[in-house]
């Protein structure tokens, strides 16, 4: 079993597992691992190799307990989860890499970022965020985790996360239930630990109309410096794909300007 205590080792044989590319080839500039949100799959970011410029390699991260992954045991540690895709990120080749992750994505990218950082491995040139209040920022709702199934799914459908399709089907929600408890709990179980500040660049990334995430809240941090963006819920279903008319636009512009 993997650990993420001193001397662990993640077998470099299962990399692959967990990238899913798109638009793989010769002559990337720069390589753009995605990260999604609770009970989010790398499926998320199947349109975005089209979308970005054509310099940008897509590596969606596919986390266990999911799509192809579904017969893994899921993580609920984000010191666990850090350390394996920090292992993944630094050992492929040396191209240029940044990150994006959505809502608990966003935080799994942050601490990435910094257990790189504390590993004295390659640095991503920028980290880019949405849906999410700073790291620093305690979730101030009761912890849903731990609930029986039934307020458990419901605490589920009021996030506006999973389609509630989905949660109408018994038979799917026993298959994804410990994905999503495990995705809930690695969030819910995080605790944000003062470091001196990421040398890479931060672009946030938001929902004018979201209701649980503030503009304020996103850069609100004496530990990092960031630029944010906004852009309206309406335009975008985040982080299914890129449209020209959203805040995404930028995100083609802060890559290109990663040097």
């Amino acid at each position: 079993m993997l650990t993420a205590s001193k001397g662990g080792v993640f077998p470099l044989n299962e990399v692959e597992k967990w990238l899913v590319r798109r638009r793989q080839g010769a002559g990337h500039r720069l390589r753009l691992f995605c990260l999604p949100h609770a009970g989010g799959s790398a499926s998320m970011f199947a349109s975005w190799g089209q979308k970005l410029p054509p310099e940008v390699e897509v590596c969606a991260i596919q986390f266990p307990g999911r799509e192809n992954r579904i017969a893994e045991e899921p993580i609920a540690r984000m010191d666990l989860m850090a350390f394996i895709i920090g292992e993944i990120v630094s050992n492929l080749d040396g191209t240029d890499f940044a990150i994006f992750g959505h809502s608990t994505g966003a935080i799994i990218g942050f601490e990435v970022a910094r257990w790189l950082r504390r590993n004295r491995r390659a640095n991503p040139v920028k980290l880019l965020v949405a849906g999410s209040n700073a790291p620093h920022i305690a979730d101030k709702t009761p912890p849903i985790h731990r609930l029986p199934e039934k307020e458990f799914l419901a605490a589920i459908h009021s996030l506006e996360g999973t389609p509630p399709v989905v949660l109408a089907n018994s038979q799917l929600v026993e298959l994804i239930m410990p994905m999503l408890r495990a995705d809930i709990a690695l969030l819910e179980t995080y605790v944000h630990c003062e470091e001196e500040p990421l040398a890479c660049d931060i672009h946030a990334f938001g929902a004018s109309d979201d209701k649980v995430v503030s503009l304020a809240a996103r850069g609100s941090s004496l530990e990092f410096e960031i630029a944010v963006s906004e852009y309206s819920r309406c335009d975008l279903s985040i982080p299914a794909d890129l449209r020209a008319d959203s805040g995404f636009q930028n995100l083609p512009e802060a890559l290109n300007n990663s040097n």
